[in-house]
């Protein structure tokens, strides 16, 4: 148990570290860590995703997401499209605007990653596995 609540309170001291170091990067894009999170992952699909599928990649719920998703519309960053396999679903994409804003921050969250843990890649650090999206 020891263990695991080491593991537990490393995890945490990290998110609150790359916070801490991330936080002038996504003031100056106006931005929260959570809206980069679903920007970023957004970046890395190759075709527009549900929300569904958005938000078990992100590890929160459907609703959060669906909130999430309209902020950032309301941003101008991410679009909604209906879902023409399934009318009751929506898949959502970035806007040219949400891919210019992700070109732009990417290299300074990169870099306040690496900072974070130089022993690690940012990669390695900060993004998610790029596995296959579902949904």
């Amino acid at each position: 148990m020891a263990g695991e609540r080491d593991l537990v309170s490393g995890v945490i001291q990290l998110a609150n570290l790359l916070t801490r170091r991330l936080a002038p990067v996504f003031e100056k894009a106006k931005i929260t860590p959570q809206q980069w999170s679903v920007l970023s992952a957004l970046s890395e699909a190759d075709a527009p995703v549900t929300l569904v599928a958005l938000s078990r990649r992100l590890a929160v719920t459907k609703q959060n997401m669906t909130g999430m998703i309209t902020r950032l519309e309301q941003l101008g960053v991410a679009e909604r499209q209906g879902d023409p396999n399934d009318l009751r679903s929506s898949r959502v994409s970035l806007t040219r605007r949400g891919k210019t804003l992700v070109d732009k921050v990417r290299p300074a969250y990169d870099s306040g990653c690496s900072r974070s843990r130089p022993a690690t890649s940012p990669s390695a650090t900060c993004r998610r596995s790029r596995g296959p999206w579902s949904g």
